[in-house]
């Protein structure tokens, strides 16, 4: 059967699938003695191509002469024409007929070759068969969904599923306007294969795809949802592609989802580490020359001195600038040091983040013991400090304010020599409490200010038990000063107004000289 067209010709899959689409329906409707062999396509050109059909007839009458059996060869062909019509064409059609036939014989079988020829135009022609071939070829539209999985494997440890799905979030939400109104993300979500390497894991739907009704002629329909998601090796429905990808991504790979990995990888930056104590309501202000002679004298240069950065590791900060001193008035003043410490690892995921600040602040803590702390002498744990993230680079301030007071604490040699120079001690030494020592006052800066959630929530407790310290932050000094003298004017005066209550507070705390007794308190 030659078939001839204008336009371009089907390939042979869609022939073939539209021939055993035709016959699985119909055989059914031939004799028994019929029987399809074989069919076969060959493409003559880029507009003709040739369906071969092999027949086998049982039960056919002929003569013994074999130059007698011209009604044997019509009968076969009859037979033959009448089959392809049941098979090809349309029921109730106009019946094409073969344009040529050859017949022979030996013994008791018939050879025949029958030949057609169909072209554009022609009104007898095998219709179910060509409008079989025009729907399967036509495409529809419909739809794609599509599972697509990235592996990112590493050599070091993989971020945290927080963080994944956040910076997946993150871009999803800045790059959605960048995708078609047909293509949509309908989920995404983390999967831990090991401990260096994790998975994400996305569900593409895309619209108004044109798919082939015939689902063995779907690999152009294949290669457009592979444009859109990149590869796809797929599964498919009548008017749906189902389709999975797999993506692996190692640390050296050169072509990557860099946006994704910018996002998520961590950077290596510098800590800058800021400590100030600050003293107040002092009865005299020490000279800067003061201030600074005892840090030469009795602070490690490490501290004290600014050096050159070298390789350091967390634990083991370098110093970026000479110990200042900064008076604020005629009772107040503050000493500040300057730390740095280079190459740390600074992660996006906060709670990566969160571990590093543990171990920034545990180097406070020693720097902060070696400050102020005699040696020796069990380590104090000190407030948290704040903490704020400037690209690549972790800014860590710790503020400690020290008052008059009364403590067993023992000092160190350098706070002891600035305490007894600002006026908080007379002791003369370190070793000889023949008087009370100072009390002092250690309090961060306002907490609320800090952009991280870590910190320890004990740290009052674990500083008075262990070293007799009392720490007092200012709103609860102030409630506390307020009780205090509340119950002084009301053993002195009795019960009195409000606004008698504040003129004896305030006339009492403008005193320098009048502190509560903390004792009794």
């Amino acid at each position: 059967m030659f078939f001839s067209s204008s336009s371009p010709v089907p390939n042979e899959t869609l022939v073939l699938s539209v021939t055993q689409t035709l016959l699985s329906a119909r055989l059914t409707n031939l004799t028994d003695s019929v029987k399809v062999l074989n069919f076969t396509y060959e493409k003559i050109s880029d507009t003709s191509y040739v369906i071969k059909f092999t027949f086998n007839i049982s039960s056919v009458s002929m003569t013994q002469n074999p130059d007698l059996r011209n009604d044997t060869y019509k009968q076969v062909e009859s037979i033959i024409n009448n089959a392809l019509n049941t098979l090809l064409n349309e029921a109730g059609a106009e019946p094409f007929e073969p344009q040529s036939s050859s017949f022979t014989s030996s013994g008791n079988q018939v050879n025949g070759d029958m030949t057609y020829h169909f072209q554009d135009g022609d009104t007898k022609t095998p219709a179910a068969f060509l409008n079989e071939l025009k729907a399967q070829s036509t495409p529809i539209t419909g739809s794609a969904v599509v599972q697509t999985k990235m592996v990112f494997s590493s050599t070091s440890s993989i971020p945290s599923k927080n963080l994944v799905l956040n910076s997946t979030e993150t871009l999803l939400s800045a790059r959605r306007t960048n995708l078609t109104d047909s293509v949509k993300v309908l989920n995404f979500t983390y999967e831990k294969i090991s401990d260096t390497s994790y998975a994400v894991i996305f569900l593409f739907s895309v619209n108004n795809i044109s798919i082939l009704e015939n689902p063995d002629l779907r690999n152009n329909t294949y290669n457009q949802v592979a444009s859109i998601v990149n590869n796809a090796v797929s599964k498919s429905s009548k008017n749906q592609v189902n389709g999975d990808m797999m993506y692996s991504f190692k640390d050296e790979d050169t072509k990557t989802p860099a946006a994704f990995l910018n996002e998520i990888t961590p950077v290596l930056g510098n800590v800058l580490i800021y400590i100030r104590l600050v003293f107040k309501n002092l009865t005299r202000v020490p000279s800067e020359a003061d201030v600074l002679n005892a840090a030469n004298a009795l602070l490690d240069a490490k501290i004290r001195r600014a050096r050159d950065l070298v390789t350091q590791k967390l634990s083991d900060p370098v110093s970026i600038q000479d110990v200042k001193y900064q008076q604020i008035d005629n009772k107040s003043y503050i000493i500040s040091f300057g730390f740095q410490i280079g190459n740390v690892t600074i992660s996006k995921d906060i709670q990566l983040r969160n571990e590093t600040y543990n171990l920034i602040q545990k180097t406070i803590n020693n720097l902060l013991n070696t400050i102020l702390n005699v040696k020796g002498a069990p380590e104090f744990v000190f407030p948290f400090s704040n903490y704020t993230l400037n690209g690549t680079e972790i800014v860590a301030n710790s503020e400690y304010v020290f008052v008059e007071g009364e403590t067993k604490w023992t000092p160190s040699g350098f706070l002891f020599a600035i305490l007894n120079i600002s006026g908080l001690s007379t002791v003369t030494t370190p070793a000889a409490q023949t008087e009370p020592p100072v009390h002092v006052v250690l309090r961060p800066t306002v907490q609320a200010q800090n952009t991280t959630t870590g910190g320890n929530s004990t740290w009052i407790l674990g500083i008075i038990i262990p070293c007799s310290i009392v720490i007092i932050l200012i709103p609860c000094w102030i409630l506390l000063c307020d009780e205090v003298i509340g119950s002084q004017v009301r053993n002195r005066y009795g019960k009195v107004s409000l606004g008698q209550f504040q003129q004896v507070r305030a006339a009492q705390m403008s005193n320098s000289n009048w502190r509560p007794d903390l004792q009794e308190v």
